[in-house]
């Protein structure tokens, strides 16, 4: 399981992501999105 955080943490106002800044930020984003769908679709009891 990824360890998610906040993809946009690091960026300063005014500032240009690069590239691959915002390559890294959307991989982490998707991460988290598939990891909450997982979670969702768990069957609830045992």
């Amino acid at each position: 399981m990824p360890d998610l955080v906040n993809p946009f943490s690091g960026v300063v106002p005014g500032r240009k992501m690069a590239d691959a800044e915002l390559a890294g930020a959307l991989r982490l984003d998707l991460a988290a999105e598939e990891e909450a769908v997982r979670r969702g679709s768990r069957p609830q009891g045992g």
